[in-house]
Order: structure tokens, then sequence, then C-alpha cells
């Protein structure tokens, strides 16, 4: 009797366990399938640079809207940057802000930043190859995009990007070997 007993308890504890996972697989969305969100964005992001035993952590919040991006790190420092179609712009500690290049266009183009930042995993489709790699606990998923042209490829081997509603958290590998890791939460701003 106590060995059926224990088959039978086996038996439930297993049907739960597939019936909660299979309910928070539910609960995630199909990445192809999500919308661009636009909003404010908490942000964590560390890179580990070749040659710099420590890793490099910076946090701060991040504005994505339809045609422009305003990446504020707080910590350690206070660094404003905004990318728009027409540029980038920079400002330090207060500082004035000062152009940093003309290659805003080419961060939305090319390399689909504004894509990647606002969730519209599909729309990388034009820049990247997509590919699921191997998602996390509770349904999660994540992409890997290898990029299609060359002249991105010189300097990004691949990023992987994962999340459940929306994009949570990005990996960039560059060519050269660093890397940079991205956490992004909604703010509610």
């Amino acid at each position: 009797i106590a060995a059926n007993l224990l088959g039978q308890a086996q038996a439930v504890l297993a049907a739960l366990i597939l019936t909660f996972s299979g309910a928070a697989f539910a609960q995630c969305a199909d990445p192809m399938r999500l919308s661009a969100e636009y909003g404010a964005f908490a942000f964590t992001q560390t890179r580990h640079l070749s040659g710099v035993r420590a890793p490099l952590v910076s946090r701060g919040q991040a504005v994505v809207a339809e045609n422009r991006i305003d990446w504020r790190v707080t910590q350690p420092l206070d660094i404003r940057t905004t990318i728009t179609l027409a540029g980038i712009t920079q400002s330090v500690e207060g500082g004035p802000p000062q152009r940093m290049s003309g290659q805003g266009d080419a961060l939305f183009s090319s390399a689909g930043l504004l894509n990647l930042l606002a969730g519209d995993i599909s729309a990388l489709s034009n820049y990247y190859e997509i590919a699921r790699a191997p998602g996390a606990a509770a349904g999660a998923w994540r992409v890997r995009l290898t990029p299609k042209s060359e002249s991105t490829a010189r300097f990004i081997a691949y990023i992987e990007a994962g999340g459940c509603e929306r994009v949570s958290n990005v990996e960039v590998r560059q060519a050269n070997g660093d890397r940079m890791e991205i956490a992004l939460s909604p703010t509610g701003n």
C-alpha cells in the first residue's frame, strides 16, 4: 500500500509540475510576435573588456521613442546620450551636449538598435539572421541575432536577447571578444 501511495503521489506531483510549467510557458509571448514597445526602462549595463580584469558596471534609465533613444547613465557618472536619425550627442556630468558622430541613422538602420530596445524582434530580421536559442526557466525565450552585413559583422559577432513579455536582457558579443550585458526593466514612467 505504501508503494502504491508513493506512486500515486509521484504521479500527482508530476502532473502538477507539468501543469504549472505549461502555464508558465503560456505566459511568455512568442518573441517573433512582439510589437515595438516604447517607454522608460531602468538598465544595468555590464561590460567585459579584454585586458580589464573587473567588469565595468553602469546603471541608469533609457527612454525609447519611435525615432529616438535617450540613454542616461546615472552611476558611476552622469552621462546622457541621445541617439536620433540625425546623429548622436552626449553630455557628461551636466556639460553641454557634444555631437559624437553622424552615425545615428546607422545605429537605427544597419544595427537595428531601436528595434532591439523597443523589443520588435521580427523587424530585426532585416539586419540579422535570427535563431532561437535555448530558453530559460518558466518559458522565457532567447534569440540569437547574427549580423547579415559584413560591415556590422566587423564589430558585432552576435547578439542574444531574452525575455518573456518583452526584451529584458541583451548580450552583445563583439568581434574583438569584448562582451556587454544589459538588463532592462520597465519603470512605469
